[in-house]
């Protein structure tokens, strides 16, 4: 039993840093790309972790999934310019007619259709001037 639970603690806590690495690298991409546009953000990666462990906990005691970044919805906000939380309410409502509604539109849908979708999200984050200098020196 007790070694059941470390071994589940010890990949619990491997799972929080991976989840945690992603989310301040998105979060610090986006930064960098609104900084392009003379914005400027800041990010506080103790207040990211503080508000991610909160969400999970809080989570934890209805039964919900762990929380982490969506690279994809991320994209999304960013290409679009959402900076409040009522843009993630907006999305959210959008999803759920979605789900209810046009499932049977979609269910057909090939795969490489919905993956296109995706990479033309991610396309926006892709720094291709950055990819050929990497290259040259690896």
């Amino acid at each position: 039993q007790r070694n059941v639970c470390l071994m589940m603690l010890r990949e619990a806590l491997a799972l929080t840093a991976m989840f945690f690495v992603i989310h301040i690298s998105i979060a610090k991409t986006i930064t960098q790309q609104k900084k392009v546009h003379s914005q400027t953000y800041s990010i506080r990666p103790e207040q990211e972790l503080v508000a991610l462990g909160a969400c999970n906990f809080l989570g934890s005691c209805f039964q919900c999934f762990p929380n982490a970044t969506s690279l994809s919805r991320t994209c999304v906000v960013a290409s679009t310019g959402g900076l409040t939380q009522l843009h993630q309410i907006s999305n959210a409502l959008v999803l759920v007619f979605t789900l209810s509604f046009m499932t049977p539109l979609l269910y057909a849908l090939p795969n490489a259709v919905l993956a296109a979708v995706v990479l033309f999200g991610v396309y926006g984050m892709l720094d291709f001037k950055e990819c050929i200098r990497l290259a040259k020196i690896g």
